[in-house]
Formats: C-alpha cells, sequence, structure tokens
C-alpha cells in the first residue's frame, strides 16, 4: 500500500506511533525501504520526539533493507546523533538518548565498519556528561582497549561492568548521572561484542 502513496507513506510516519512496533513494521510491511527519501527530513525537524523516531526509524529501515543508499543514511544518523549531544540540554540528554542505545547497537550489527564513528560518538556523549556530572574519575580511555579483546572478555566485562559501588554522586538537586554513564559504558561494550567482533 505504501508504495503506490509514498506522501501516506511520510504523512503516517511523520505522525509518529509507538516506536516499539518499528521493528514488526519495517519486517512486515515490504516497502518500507521508500521512508529512505524522507528520513533526512524527520532529522533535520525542530521537534526532538521527531528527531528521535527518525533516528529509529532509520536504523531499522537500515537494518531491513542493507543497500548502498542506507550506508549514506547510517553515516547521517550517526553525524545526527553527534551534533545533538551538543544542542540538546545536558539535564534532557539521558531522557532523549537512552531510548536510541539498542539502535545504536542494531546499526553497527547492520554496517560494522561504522562501529569507529559510533564508538565516537559514544565517547563524546560520556565526555558531556561527565564534565557536568559530580562524579569521580571514570576510565573512557578503556574504551578504545576494548577492541583487543576476547569475546569472552568482553562478556565478562560486560556481566561485570558497574557491579558495587557507583562512580558518581547525588547532585545538589538529587540528580545521578552514574545511571547514564553506565548505559554508554555499556551500550559501548555491547557494541564491541556485537559489531567489533563479529566474524
Amino acid at each position: 500500500m505504501f508504495i503506490f502513496d509514498p506522501n501516506l507513506t511520510k504523512l503516517v510516519h511523520y505522525q509518529g506511533y509507538p516506536s516499539e512496533l518499528l521493528p514488526t513494521v519495517v519486517q512486515g510491511i515490504p516497502s518500507m525501504h521508500i521512508c529512505i527519501d524522507f528520513i533526512p527530513e524527520l532529522l533535520a525537524h525542530k521537534e526532538r520526539a521527531k528527531q528521535q523516531f527518525g533516528i529509529q526509524l532509520g536504523i531499522h529501515v537500515i537494518h531491513q533493507y542493507p543497500l548502498a543508499k542506507s550506508m549514506g543514511l547510517a553515516q547521517q544518523i550517526i553525524t545526527k546523533l553527534t551534533s545533538l549531544v551538543n544542542e540538546i540540554p545536558k539535564d534532557s540528554l539521558e531522557a532523549f538518548f537512552t531510548p536510541l542505545f539498542p539502535s545504536t547497537i542494531l546499526l553497527c550489527q547492520t554496517f560494522p565498519p561504522l562501529a569507529q564513528e559510533m564508538t565516537n560518538f559514544l565517547l563524546h556523549l560520556g565526555r558531556v556528561v561527565t564534565s557536568s556530572a559530580n562524579c569521580g574519575p571514570v576510565n573512557l580511555k578503556s574504551i578504545g582497549k576494548m577492541t583487543y579483546l576476547s569475546r569472552d572478555e568482553v562478556t565478562k566485562y560486560i556481566n561485570s561492568a558497574w557491579q558495587g559501588k557507583s562512580k558518581c554522586k547525588k547532585s545538589a538537586d538529587g540528580g545521578d548521572d552514574a545511571g547514564m554513564i553506565k548505559k554508554i559504558e555499556i551500550t559501548f561494550l555491547k557494541l564491541i561484542e556485537t559489531a567489533v567482533l563479529k566474524l
């Protein structure tokens, strides 16, 4: 149906729907590849919710249709993710990016060569979060060394990561950035396990 009326497709996705439905929709509707043409418009939209949905939609479509055209969109999404780190208020970073972490891993599963660019995004996000947090030292440099670990070592690190005392203290307003830093670290480790170590 969508392929015969691209405008209807665009309208439906501009209105949006629960992101939990994306895997079913993208896999179940054969013509969803036409979304590649208007997803950049969603990424450029002024509303954060539409940008977020556009990123998730784009990654699921890319995963379903790993074409040369999809690689260009994938790089555009990573560029957008990185720029949003600087645009979004620091107290809104967790709410915006947390739902996107699973999609970032899916993108690198689809195109493993993009793992380095996604790593740079996660490092940038981690630095921004830690710079504004009431935190003790967080060893982000260890991220770059993880590519040299075996699959078993990475899995062991993931299972043991952030067990025990938090590295961040409560701020004066009661906020706690430890959760966000933990999510970034776990996402990065899973990215390595699923993309960098992919055989």
